[in-house]
């Protein structure tokens, strides 16, 4: 519950091992939807029900987990762009025409962008775009990211 608003959500399904383990498997189509703040609102539920449940949380895009962006190569110069137009503006967000400018002016790919966000924790949400200094899901961050080696 956030704001005193009940949300509900079901995830895409669980999986029992012969050993008794279970855990529940969120599967997103891309990374881009893996780093949208609004799945890490979703999946801060979930966490909490696994932790309360003994269960663990798996989130994939079918192929690889989000730890895929830990190491994932990009421009530290481009990084600092976005960075530095974020601390301008005083916490606000960037918004997708800001974004457009900075990600066709360096030919930025989407892959290096979402590991910048993967890396420096902004809040990012995909549609409508919006992007900030901090996301706002720490528990996701403390629960999932964090724990990826």
């Amino acid at each position: 519950m956030r704001q005193n608003i009940h949300r509900h959500y079901t995830p895409d399904f669980a999986v029992l091992l012969d050993n008794g383990t279970c855990f529940i498997t969120e599967v997103k189509h891309s990374y881009n939807d893996m780093l949208d703040g609004r799945v890490h609102e979703k999946l801060e539920a979930m966490i909490k029900f696994c932790e309360n449940s003994g269960m663990g949380l798996l989130l994939t895009n079918g192929r690889h987990s989000v730890n895929y962006l830990r190491n994932y190569p990009y421009r530290r110069d481009v990084e600092a762009v976005i960075q530095n137009k974020l601390d301008e503006g005083n916490g606000e967000t960037i918004s997708f025409a800001e974004f457009k400018k900075i990600k066709d002016k360096y030919n930025l790919k989407t892959v290096e962008f979402l590991a910048m966000v993967f890396k420096n924790n902004w809040g990012y949400y995909s549609f409508p775009f919006n992007l900030t200094l901090k996301s706002q899901y720490s528990l996701f961050r403390k629960k999932v990211i964090n724990r990826l080696k």
